[in-house]
């Protein structure tokens, strides 16, 4: 091609529709970044607003947690009699041997300074006035009270 050639106007045509289309991609790749930065944005945001989220989730339901243990101790204390924390405060005297023979069936000795915890628990039940020596005397000295298992299960 020389410049003492004749211009052909479908050349000036493709030159001008290349620079509309380069100036078109140029364009479309600017949207495109602006679409990416605002989708980075909300993504952020959405990232953001979902850590906000599971903290809401978490304090829900630690307060939930909380409300339902003070519920369940209202409503085991309301349970509670004299008799059932008698029997709590006794097993809190046995030794791990004991609990298991009471586990086992087996005969237990109560010392005998638990004997009017004793009587409470089996109020009723249980004559322990019957007992010899099992009521302690004004020092304190008493033989140990023998429990089986039947007086359990009355």
């Amino acid at each position: 091609m020389n410049l003492s050639d004749p211009v052909k106007w479908t050349d000036v045509g493709l030159l001008v529709t290349a620079i509309f289309a380069f100036f078109a991609a140029v364009g479309a790749a600017y949207l495109v970044y602006g679409q990416i930065i605002e989708a980075k944005r909300l993504l952020k945001l959405n990232n953001d607003q979902l850590l906000a989220d599971k903290m809401a989730v978490s304090e829900d339901h630690e307060r939930s947690r909380r409300e339902l243990s003070i519920n369940l101790c209202l409503v085991w204390a309301n349970f509670l009699d004299q008799r059932m924390r008698s029997v709590a405060s006794l097993f809190e005297t046995f030794s791990d041997h004991m609990c298991y023979d009471v586990k086992e069936e087996r005969e237990i000795a109560v010392a005998s300074r638990y004997y009017y915890l004793l009587s409470s628990v089996f109020t009723g039940h249980l004559e322990l006035k019957a007992i010899p020596n099992a009521i302690p005397d004004a020092a304190g000295a008493a033989d140990d009270i023998k429990l089986s298992v039947r007086a359990f299960s009355v």
